[in-house]
């Protein structure tokens, strides 16, 4: 049996490895992020990974000491445009998801907006209105029971953010979709959640500035 010094180390090894992971954007989540980095180090008890807090902790941390002069990071200025965008298309529910949702957004990462229509073409008619030149996709997503299903997309530029519109049906609303990593449910952000994570930075910022 590992003793607990023993075990502080491997879970201070994973943790790094998970930050490792998140800043190459070669994961999804925190929680797969520290799955993954557990894999890596070659540790199978989940008893000896760190909390999923603990890899926020440690990604929080990494993401203080890279905040440019300005003191607002590449991240919170991606949901700033996010937000712009979520008023815009208000008519249609938009939840933030993704890296940016989550925390773990890099100078790589792109905008991601799950909204709701009846029909993908009510989302191009607001396009249209806004004159927004868009590009047609498709998303493959994971709902319950690990089934996989393709919804419409759109992707267009808003300022210096790549924007991709996920269209979902009404009925997606009662079994939205999962994350590929935990089968959890996707974490969606609301307008008003949006917000109150950029307040939060805000005053974070200030009292760092003090």
């Amino acid at each position: 049996m590992a003793s607990d010094r023993e075990r502080q180390r491997r879970r201070r090894l994973i943790a790094d490895e998970a930050v490792r992971l998140l800043a190459e954007a070669g994961t999804s989540s925190i929680d797969a992020a520290r799955r993954k980095a557990a894999q890596r180090c070659g540790c199978a008890d989940p008893r000896d990974w760190p909390e999923v807090r603990d890899v926020e902790a440690a990604w929080a941390e990494r993401r203080r000491l890279f905040v440019p002069a300005d003191g607002i990071d590449h991240a919170d200025r991606l949901r700033r445009i996010a937000l712009d965008v979520m008023t815009v298309l208000a008519d249609f529910d938009p939840h933030l998801v993704g890296s940016l949702a989550a925390g773990i957004a890099d100078a790589h990462s792109g905008i991601v907006l799950r909204l709701y229509a009846d029909a993908p073409e009510h989302v191009v008619f607001r396009l249209l209105d806004g004159r927004i030149d868009w590009q047609e996709a498709e998303r493959r997503l994971v709902f319950g029971a690990g089934r996989r299903e393709s919804r419409p997309a759109f992707r267009f530029r808003a300022g210096e953010a790549e924007v991709e519109l996920v269209v979902l049906r009404p009925a997606d609303r009662s079994g939205p979709p999962r994350d590929p990593a935990t089968g959890r449910p996707e974490l969606a952000l609301s307008p008003a959640e949006l917000r109150a994570v950029l307040q939060s930075a805000a005053q974070e910022r200030s009292v760092i500035g003090t």
